[in-house]
């Protein structure tokens, strides 16, 4: 792992990236962290994941190589869907 400003940057081989951010005022303000840290935080984390995303085209290579479906969502509530559509809940 190494920092990148607020972020830690971690090696793994990922097929799925989950962002959840619990709050508990008392339990951030004993770790120094605020809502404005954390809002700030997640808004890094959403902006790297972006950019590492697909933008070279790699997860679509890997994709149609294995013959592996790839769903790709706009807006998080389209993942609601999708999910459904994958674990027979549509």
């Amino acid at each position: 792992m190494t920092g990148t400003g607020g972020l830690q940057r971690i090696a793994i081989d990922a097929v799925l990236v989950y962002h959840v951010m619990g709050a508990s005022l008392k339990g951030m303000g004993a770790a120094g962290i605020s809502i404005d840290d954390e809002l700030r935080r997640s808004a890094e984390l959403i902006a790297e994941a972006r950019k590492e995303g697909n933008s070279d085209g790699r997860f679509t290579t890997i994709s149609k190589a294995k013959n592996i479906p790839m769903i790709v969502v706009e807006k998080n509530f389209d993942l609601v869907t999708e999910l459904g559509k994958l674990f027979g809940k549509s």
